[in-house]
């Protein structure tokens, strides 16, 4: 397993170390395989593409690492990654969701904020993509110490999903 290092600061022609880091997430997912982890660097990440996180590769966020408007996807058959640490910003757009996982099974998504979405906290949306996190297809998913200022979406065959110790809605 090896540990890559991303940085607003960053370029995608570099090699992705501690020392020259690439720039987008969407670069870092293209280039990591199963048991790597993107160590994200402080800051404002945005990115044109979107970032198809690998099964098995796992992100972390050091300090303020905000991630504006990027909705990340995790589909496709595996898992066995996290998510932590990061400030997910939907930027007032609809709709828009922060993470879509389908197919994937024992995916931890800890510690971070999802905020700013236009949709807000829904029980139910006329359309997807108007969640937070929308979950398809999975198992095993846990969902932990999250502050999440929109919805979960939960649809089509999800099964043990450990949704706990979150702080959900708009704030008053």
């Amino acid at each position: 397993a090896t540990t890559y290092f991303v940085s607003p600061s960053g370029n995608d022609l570099s090699s992705g170390t501690a020392l020259y880091p690439w720039k987008t997430l969407s670069y870092a997912c293209s280039k990591t395989i199963s048991g790597d982890i993107i160590y994200m660097r402080p800051g404002t990440y945005t990115d044109i593409n979107v970032p198809r996180l690998p099964s098995g590769v796992s992100i972390e966020g050091e300090g303020q690492v905000i991630l504006h408007q990027i909705s990340i996807v995790l589909e496709g058959l595996g898992g066995s990654q996290r998510i932590s640490n990061i400030k997910f910003d939907g930027n007032d757009i609809e709709p828009f969701s922060s993470i879509i996982i389908d197919g994937r099974h024992d995916v931890v998504i800890n510690n971070c904020t999802f905020t700013n979405f236009k949709a807000g906290n829904r029980y139910y949306a006329t359309e997807q993509y108007e969640y937070a996190i929308e979950l398809r297809n999975t198992y095993d998913i846990e969902i932990r110490n999250n502050t999440i200022e929109a919805g979960i979406r939960s649809f089509y065959n999800n099964n043990n999903l450990n949704i706990h110790h979150n702080v959900i809605g708009k704030p008053l």
